[in-house]
C-alpha cells in the first residue's frame, strides 16, 4: 500500500478557505494581522433585498458571501463590553444595512445628452433675462 499524505479539513480551511468580500469594487480578504472583519448576509428577505440593493450585486448572492466591515459605520456595531464574545469579532446591530465604501458604476451617473444640455442652458438663459 502506498503511504498517502492527508490533510485534515481544519488544515484546509486555515490554508485555503479565505474569506473574501463579495462586494463590488472591494478586494478585502481576510488576513490574521487585519482588522477588517467579514459579515454574512443576513437571512431575513426583506434585509437580504436591501443589503443586496445598496451593495449593487444584481444576482442572487451566494450562502457564503460575506461583505467586510468597511462597509458599515462603527455605529452599526455592537460595543464590545456588551458582547460576550472576544474583543476581535465585532457584531452588528440588527436591522443595519451597508452604508459606506459603496461601489461606483458608470451606468448610475446621469449623462446629459447635447439636446438635454441645450434646453438647460436655454432654460438659464431665460432665467437670467426674466431676473433683470
Amino acid at each position: 500500500m502506498a503511504d498517502h499524505n492527508y490533510v485534515s479539513i481544519n488544515e484546509c480551511a486555515k490554508k485555503y478557505c479565505k474569506r473574501y468580500c463579495c462586494t463590488p469594487q472591494c478586494k478585502n480578504k481576510q488576513m490574521s494581522t487585519s482588522s477588517i472583519t467579514f459579515h454574512s448576509f443576513p437571512k431575513q428577505k426583506d434585509l437580504k433585498l436591501k443589503w443586496k440593493t445598496a451593495l449593487k450585486i444584481g444576482k442572487e448572492v451566494p450562502k457564503y458571501a460575506f461583505v467586510c466591515s468597511t462597509h458599515f459605520d462603527d455605529s452599526d456595531f455592537i460595543p464590545s463590553s456588551k458582547t460576550s464574545s472576544p474583543a476581535k469579532i465585532r457584531r452588528l446591530k440588527i436591522g443595519v444595512v451597508p452604508s459606506k465604501n459603496l461601489p461606483v458604476r458608470s451606468l448610475d451617473k446621469v449623462l446629459l445628452t447635447p439636446t438635454k444640455e441645450k434646453i438647460i442652458k436655454r432654460a438659464e438663459r431665460l432665467n437670467k433675462r426674466v431676473v433683470k
